[in-house]
C-alpha cells in the first residue's frame, strides 16, 4: 500500500502502446483501494491520465484527470476499504497510439490522512510498471527508488472510438417539450 510521505505524492503505472493497441482512448478504470483514511484535511486525490514524454520515457504532460475528494474514498469507519473503485472520466483521454501513464495525485494530505492502492509483492512481476515522482519533481520506477519491481492494481477502460451521441427528437411535429434520445453505438472496451 501507498502511504502519504509528502504533501503531494504520485503513483502511477506503464502501459505500452504495444499492450492497448488497438484502442486509443482511456475512458476511466478501475483502483484497488485498500485504505483510504480522511482526517478532515481537505484532501483530494486526481485520478490523472499522463503521456510518457518525459526525461527516459518517464511521465510527461498529464492529458486528463478527474478529482475526487478523500472523503469520498474513505466509505467505511475504520477506512479499510479492501475493494474496486471506479473512476470514469468526463470526456475521453485520447492517448493514440502511444505508451500512457495511468495513476493518481494526492493533493492536501495532512495528519492522518493516508491512501492505500493494492500492489503485487516484491519480485512477482519483471519488468515493474510502477513508477513514483519524487520531491525534487523527477520520476523514477519502484525498481530504480525502492530496489523491487512492483505493479499497482490500477487498470484503465479503453475503447478504440470515443462515444459518438446521436440525438433524436421523439416529437417532431410541435414545439412543446420533447425528449430527447441519446444513443451510443456499442464499442469496444479493453480493461488491461
Amino acid at each position: 500500500s501507498i502511504r502519504r510521505q509528502r504533501q503531494m505524492c504520485i503513483r502511477d503505472r506503464y502501459f505500452s502502446a504495444a499492450a492497448h493497441a488497438p484502442y486509443t482512448d482511456v475512458t476511466g478504470g478501475i483502483y484497488y483501494i485498500y485504505a483510504a483514511n480522511d482526517a478532515g484535511n481537505g484532501a483530494t486525490v486526481d485520478f490523472n491520465v499522463w503521456d510518457a514524454t518525459g526525461a527516459a520515457g518517464a511521465p510527461g504532460t498529464i492529458l486528463g484527470t478527474t478529482t475526487i475528494s478523500l472523503s469520498a474514498l474513505n466509505s467505511t469507519p475504520n477506512g479499510y476499504e479492501n475493494g474496486l473503485i471506479e473512476i470514469l472520466y468526463p470526456s475521453p483521454i485520447n492517448v493514440g497510439a502511444n505508451d500512457f501513464y495511468f495513476g493518481i495525485t494526492m493533493n492536501g494530505f495532512g495528519s492522518g490522512d493516508s491512501l492505500g492502492i493494492v500492489s503485487n509483492t516484491a519480485g512477482d512481476v519483471t519488468p515493474g510498471t510502477a513508477w513514483t515522482q519524487l520531491s525534487s519533481s523527477t520520476w523514477e520506477s519502484a525498481n530504480t527508488t525502492y530496489g523491487i519491481d512492483l505493479s499497482q492494481f490500477m487498470s484503465p477502460y479503453m475503447t478504440d472510438a470515443a462515444p459518438i451521441a446521436s440525438p433524436t427528437a421523439n416529437n417532431t411535429s410541435s414545439c412543446e417539450l420533447s425528449l430527447i434520445h441519446i444513443s451510443e453505438p456499442t464499442r469496444p472496451l479493453y480493461i488491461s
